[in-house]
């Protein structure tokens, strides 16, 4: 059961990071004269991992009881947002010249993300309650 949702998350959230690539380099090619970060591709395959991975142990835990799902969901989402602040710290900190392109498509990226994350795992959650 663990591995066919993973493989169905695995599948969904390739399409979804290839289609954000696509509308941002379509995007690209249209506005040339807007500020961009330039590392847009590499921020894409981080959060495609982190959030792969996030949602492989939040499934795990879902299979067992419910309360180790909800401390395990509060934990892993915790150590998911530190990580997330971390990064965004250190390429500010590394980029000071122009940070607000890349705040911009970091929070973007968090959001589209984290909306999937939340409903992917309520898919699982009414699919394994019938």
């Amino acid at each position: 059961m663990i591995k066919n949702e993973l493989i169905s998350y695995l599948r969904k959230i390739s399409l979804l990071s290839f289609f954000i690539l696509a509308v941002y380099y379509i995007f690209v090619l249209f506005t040339k004269s807007i500020p961009l970060s330039g590392v847009f591709g590499i921020t894409v395959i981080f959060f495609f991992a982190v959030n792969l991975l996030v949602y492989y142990f939040l499934l795990k835990a879902f299979t067992e009881k419910f309360s180790k799902f909800s401390s395990t969901f509060m934990i892993v989402t915790f150590l998911k947002l530190m990580v997330f602040i971390g990064v965004l710290i250190i390429y500010v900190y590394y980029n000071p010249i122009k940070p607000l392109p890349y705040i911009g498509e970091y929070l973007t990226l968090y959001i589209i993300f984290t909306i999937f994350e939340v409903r992917s795992l309520l898919e699982v959650s009414k699919r394994l309650r019938k």
